[in-house]
């Protein structure tokens, strides 16, 4: 009897052991699996941190250019308005001197110089000139032969020049035409100002912009 229940005590007492051992083990997969969750979890928290960090300096990088970018567009911007201006302001100025100028006696070489260019750039040997009212009046029978006598130096060949018949031009400067009408040089203020723009704005760049200063 006593055998018997002595090997039933070690029959419990090593189920109880096993029982520990099962629950010792289970106990150490489970701290196991819950470390590497945590582990697990703490790398994709930390990815997910690393990768808003980086979104967020991707961002800052974004907004940095574009801001840069906007200030870059607002300054040529400025800078064209400011060249526009001040081209305007120029050719204003320009109009106005010429304008003054017809009252003086140097405005009929002024205005030979320019019946002599259209009628070269006409290229024609009849050339029919004509003017304001103001300047219809210079272009006498001697403004017209200094003109013929220089024009014809320059084109190496006889060139006829006669003011035109019809009404005066409204605005200053000079127009020359062939005498069947078919070709036309406008040599007016207005179309010579307009040759000029890209000269003048080249230079107030040079003069204003490119040496950064706005000085000399």
């Amino acid at each position: 009897m006593e055998e018997e229940n002595g090997g039933k005590k070690l029959l419990i007492s090593g189920i109880i052991e096993e029982a520990n051992n099962e629950a010792g083990r289970i106990v150490s997969e489970a701290e196991k699996r819950a470390k590497e969750r945590i582990e697990s979890a703490r790398k994709r928290a930390d990815g997910i941190i690393g990768e808003a960090k980086t979104r967020a300096a991707e961002g800052a990088e974004r907004t940095r250019k574009s801001v840069l970018s906007g200030v870059e567009v607002e300054v040529k911007r400025r800078e064209m308005a400011v060249r526009e201006e001040v081209t305007a302001q120029i050719l204003e100025r320009v109009r106005k001197k010429l304008s003054d100028l017809i009252k003086s006696p140097e405005y009929r070489t002024l205005l030979s110089g320019w019946i002599v260019e259209a009628a070269v750039g006409l290229g024609t040997k009849d050339v029919l000139v004509n003017g304001s009212e103001a300047e219809r009046k210079l272009m006498d029978a001697r403004l017209l032969k200094e003109s013929i006598k220089e024009a014809g130096k320059l084109t190496g060949s006889p060139v006829r020049i006669s003011l035109a018949g019809g009404l005066a031009l409204g605005p200053q400067g000079v127009v020359a035409r062939s005498k069947n009408g078919r070709t036309e040089y406008n040599n007016g203020i207005e179309t010579r100002l307009q040759r000029k723009r890209r000269v003048i704005q080249k230079l107030l760049y040079e003069r204003l912009f490119e040496d950064g200063t706005g000085n000399e």
